[in-house]
């Protein structure tokens, strides 16, 4: 173990880095030969020291590096973006929390003789996402500083960017980059320093650090020496031995020192002294047994001595009734007496059992004997069986009745052991299952019957079902075996229930036409017919037996249709909704509006009294036609009249057909003014309608009202015109406008019609 001391001015100073580690400026390395030292014989030691020593060193494989100066915050990693380290563990990375200056200070350390900075770097590859985007300008590259105050920095070293960052470039690859101290920067407390001082911004321009070594050069003027005889080696000799031998009987430890005064570390060497060993057997006996321990030295030359007995022997016999323990010492001239102990375990004469078993008649059983002995299992010996003879510790039977089997077992020298096993045998119980016929859908009881009265009151399992019931209820769609076992005295048998099931008779069922018009038949037939099946239909007419049926449906309506099919007991139903759809014909019917066509070109609506249909169809008798309820339509040279017909018609297609003769009669030809001037100047002085032809002069009348609704001129002569004036003074009424009311009948049909309209009185 090395202790390193700094000592200045009186004081003792111990720098800890969490992260990084400091080690002082001198290390040496004592070692002994022979290692380990024969007791009695003579050592010699030397000592190693070092010329130089890691002052600071960080390889980030704690993950925290703590005690760092840095300005933004790092990634520690491994493979980070891709790219493991060198030595395949973690390492720091540059990351992109900031933009630059982007530094790493070391804490100060004392490089006051000199030494060299050793690391690991690269960058990363151009063009890749932050952080793993390289440096590719001259000035993005990294720096090494150091500081004498941590505040002003002086070059060591710069590594500008090669081959514009490509993954070509050296600078890409991990690689060891080793700069010596400038002699400015040797002192006591050296700040080192990596500086990247310009990046493009914080998500480029990335790198990353492992396995920092600071190593200082060991100052000059130390000396080596053994603390334990004062013996040195000379000023600057750093390696040697010391001539002075030593030779302890048991292990120990001597310090070596090296110092200049100033700085001082130790190392202490430990000899180990080889003291004789002393083996002894350690054996197990049986009870009422003897047993020779013997002991050897691995050195010779010694005396043995054993206690309790005190014999002086390397050999003595002996038989305790007990585990005992017996120690012996070895002792020579010069070594310290070696003490081991002997330890003899008296095992107990075994004991035996025989497992006894109630089998099956007809089954085999394994008779298992099992000896103990102080409640541990013995190892060896041998079995005898009877019957059987000599055997294992395991044998296999079958007896057909209750049987007894004795095993001796004997272990060596111990007294034999002897102990008997019973076989009972009991006879396989006898079930009767039965097999159910249903249909599906239906439910079968299944049922294990136990016939003879020795062999009731056991337990049941129906295997797939999970019921331990004699009897149970299963519902299964296709035939199905249930096996069940049945357990009484131990023994076991299975039998298999079979129900078979019947599946139902198809009553799917198809007509030839669903629907018609009364009275309207079809056919009914099922899908599949099935000679060994009976079949019974319901149509809303009655109930048909037989596999077809051929109902006439008399009126209209939807009906259902139900077909119930028996087969072997099991029924079976289908069921249509409104399967079968008739409608009754209907009554076609209409009226035109005229009865006549008085004009060449007439407009003629017609009236539909039609009851029972759904839709229409007109045809007006002069190549045109209209589905309308009720349509308007205009004719043309109408003076040979038409044959305007209806067809109407169902949603099922039933037709009734209506036609109408409309014949021409000539019509009213008239003119009526709508303005006339009564100012006595012999021109247009009255208000007379023109009637020339199709009407009857004897049946016309035509009334004027005024505004007020009053009748002030009334005339059933269509000759005589109102002249403008009122009442039997023939007062002249007021300028304006006048409402008239002319009714007239036709003179063949002596249907009434009525002209109605306003006149215009100027003066």
């Amino acid at each position: 173990m090395n202790i390193c001391t700094n000592i200045k001015s009186g004081l003792i100073f111990f720098i800890f880095l969490l992260a990084g580690s400091v080690y002082s400026q001198c290390s040496l390395t004592g070692s002994v030969s022979p290692q380990p030292l024969p007791c009695g014989d003579t050592a010699f030691l030397s000592v190693i020291a070092n010329g130089s020593s890691v002052v600071f060193g960080e390889n980030f494989n704690s993950g925290q590096p703590v005690g760092w100066q840095f300005t933004q915050s790092v990634t520690i990693g491994n493979n980070t973006c891709g790219v493991p380290s060198l030595d395949g563990t973690d390492f720091m990375w540059m990351g992109s929390s900031a933009t630059y200056p982007r530094t790493m200070t070391t804490n100060a350390v004392d490089l006051s003789c000199g030494g060299d900075i050793c690391f690991e770097m690269r960058y990363a590859i151009q063009g890749g996402g932050a952080p793993c985007e390289g440096p590719d300008l001259p000035n993005e590259g990294v720096h090494l500083e150091y500081s004498l105050d941590n505040v002003n920095w002086n070059p060591i070293a710069y590594w500008p960017p090669t081959n514009n960052g490509a993954a070509s470039s050296p600078m890409t690859q991990w690689a060891q980059y080793c700069e010596a101290l400038p002699v400015a920067a040797q002192t006591t407390a050296t700040y080192i320093r990596w500086n990247q001082a310009s990046a493009s911004n914080s998500n480029f321009d990335h790198w990353g650090l492992d396995n920092i070594g600071i190593n200082a050069t060991t100052c000059g003027g130390y000396t080596i020496s053994w603390q334990h005889d004062n013996y040195s080696l000379p000023m600057g000799v750093y390696t040697g031995t010391n001539p002075n031998g030593v030779s302890p009987n048991q292990n120990t430890s001597y310090v070596v020192q090296m110092t200049n005064g100033t700085i001082t570390c130790t190392d202490t060497i430990n000899v180990i002294v080889d003291a004789p060993i002393v083996t002894v057997n350690n054996p197990t006996i049986c009870e009422g047994d003897s047993v020779l321990l013997t002991a050897s030295a691995s050195q010779p030359g010694g005396t043995f001595s054993w206690a309790p007995s005190g014999q002086t022997s390397n050999s003595i016999m002996v038989g305790p009734n007990t585990s005992s323990q017996y120690t012996v010492s070895y002792t020579t001239a010069v070594c310290p007496p070696s003490t081991t102990v002997s330890s003899v375990t008296v095992d107990p004469a075994p004991t035996l059992t025989v497992s006894s078993h109630t089998i099956c008649d007809g089954d085999d059983v394994v008779i298992t004997a099992t000896p103990d002995q102080g409640g541990v299992l013995p190892s060896g010996g041998t079995y005898t069986w009877n019957p059987g003879g000599v055997g294992t510790q395991s044998v296999t039977v079958s007896p057909n009745t209750n049987t007894n089997y004795t095993v001796t077992y004997n272990l060596g020298g111990c007294l034999p052991a002897s102990n008997s096993g019973s076989v009972t045998v009991n006879p396989t119980p006898t079930i009767v299952v039965d097999d159910p016929t249903i249909c599906i859908g239906d439910d079968a009881i299944i049922t294990c019957i136990v016939p003879l009265s020795g062999q009731t009151g056991g337990t049941y399992d129906w295997t797939t079902l999970g019921v331990t019931n004699a009897t149970t209820t299963v519902t299964p769609s296709i035939t199905t075996d249930y096996p069940v076992t049945y357990t009484a005295n131990g023994c076991t048998t299975l039998d298999t229930s079979t129900v078979t099931v019947n599946q139902l008779p198809d009553v799917g069922f198809t007509a030839d036409s669903t629907q018609g018009c009364a009275p309207f038949t079809t056919t009914l037939t099922p899908n599949i017919v099935d000679p060994n099946t009976t079949y019974f239909w319901t149509t809303g007419l009655g109930t048909f037996n037989g596999a077809q049926i051929n109902p006439v449906f008399s009126s209209g309506g939807c009906y259902d249709i139900t077909l119930v099919a028996n087969s072997n007991g099991c029924i079976n139903t289908g069921f249509a909704s409104q399967y079968i759809c008739v409608d009754n014909v209907p009554d076609a019917s209409f009226l035109p509006t005229e009865n006549y066509f008085y004009e060449l070109s007439q407009e003629m609506s017609f009236l539909n009294n039609s009851v029972g249909a759904d839709s229409y169809f007109w045809d007006f008798g002069d190549f045109s036609t209209s589905v309308e309820f009720e349509p308007t339509h205009l004719f043309q040279n109408t003076a040979g009249g038409f044959m305007v017909t209806l067809i109407a018609i169902t949603n099922l297609g039933c037709t009734d057909t209506a036609t109408v003769a409309i014949p021409y009669q000539e019509g009213i030809v008239y003119y009526i003014p709508n303005t006339f001037t009564p100012d006595g100047d012999n021109f247009n002085q009255e208000f007379e309608p023109v009637f020339f032809s199709g009407y009857d002069p004897n049946s016309f009348n035509m009334k004027i009202f005024n505004r007020w609704g009053e009748v002030v001129f009334e005339t059933n002569d269509c000759k005589v015109g109102w002249d403008g004036t009122y009442g039997v003074n023939g007062d002249s009424v007021q300028e304006g406008i006048y409402s008239y009311h002319i009714s007239y009948k036709l003179p063949n049909t002596d249907e009434k019609k009525i002209v109605t309209g306003h006149v215009t009185l100027l003066r």
